[in-house]
């Protein structure tokens, strides 16, 4: 069992796991179901943009290099900045998340 969820340069603690588990006003914002159908289509932005790419083969989370030498933005890193872009609420959400973790 891991002690910590990591995924590129972003770090998830056993103790911020344990506050988002424990937290009744995430609970409580997670019941909308406009909000989770949110969060799923950040979260499955890379397979969506994988798939367009190529529909047959696996997609490898390899970060290709931009200009500068600074990572290009992933596309779940893109669907984020959208929806917070075209939502303030999201936003305000994620702010809030952001806080509690």
């Amino acid at each position: 069992d891991n002690d910590e969820v990591e995924e590129e340069g972003f770090r998830i603690t056993r103790d911020m796991m344990d506050r988002m588990d424990n937290s009744t006003w995430l609970r409580n914002e997670l019941a909308d179901g406009g909000l989770r159908q949110m969060i799923y289509n950040i979260d499955s932005a890379d397979d969506v943009a994988a798939m367009a790419k190529n529909p047959h083969s696996r997609y490898h989370k390899k970060r290709k290099m931009g200009r500068m030498n600074k990572p290009e933005k992933s596309p779940r890193e893109i669907a984020l900045e959208n929806a917070k872009i075209t939502n303030p609420k999201f936003a305000n959400f994620i702010d809030r998340l952001m806080l509690l973790t």
